[in-house]
């Protein structure tokens, strides 16, 4: 069982494991790019993704196949509190813009219907620490449930 949790840049997340693909990343404008280290970290994640028990943190749905996720989850935050948050961090101008954007036009939840079969999408809500805690309950509960249902 592997699953993905997408995310608008900044949400509150859980991160889980970090995986060590720096060194593949070019670093800009505070910004970690992929560009062409794109099909080498995709080489890299296939064989651990076919081994299963997987959780994929990311930004976005473009980097990686279908087949790898047994379930997708979007985080999603009120564009006000977001908006704070990124002010509260620094942010301004085009960074802060682009961020708040994203998440008014639902951009990661678009980019995760188009990628991924829309049975596996669900989108949770990210805007307390209450939130936060009836995610991590809600990913405990449909991994416990996979796992009945799959042996």
């Amino acid at each position: 069982m592997s699953m993905s949790s997408n995310f608008t840049p900044n949400l509150p997340k859980i991160q889980i494991a970090v995986f060590p693909l720096f060194e593949m990343m070019s670093f800009s404008a505070n910004e970690y790019y992929l560009d062409s280290w794109i099909p080498q970290v995709v080489d890299e994640l296939d064989q651990k993704m076919v081994e299963g028990g997987v959780i994929i943190d990311y930004h976005g749905c473009d980097l990686f196949p279908e087949r790898w996720f047994h379930i997708v989850f979007v985080l999603r935050t009120d564009n006000t509190q977001l908006y704070t948050r990124l002010e509260d961090r620094g942010y301004t101008g085009k960074k802060l813009q682009d961020n708040v954007q994203c998440e008014i036009f639902q951009t990661i939840y678009e980019e995760a219907m188009e990628a991924y079969s829309e049975e596996i999408v669900h989108q949770l809500p990210s805007n307390t620490p209450e939130d936060l805690e009836k995610n991590l309950h809600q990913l405990i509960q449909w991994t416990e449930q996979w796992i009945k249902d799959h042996n």
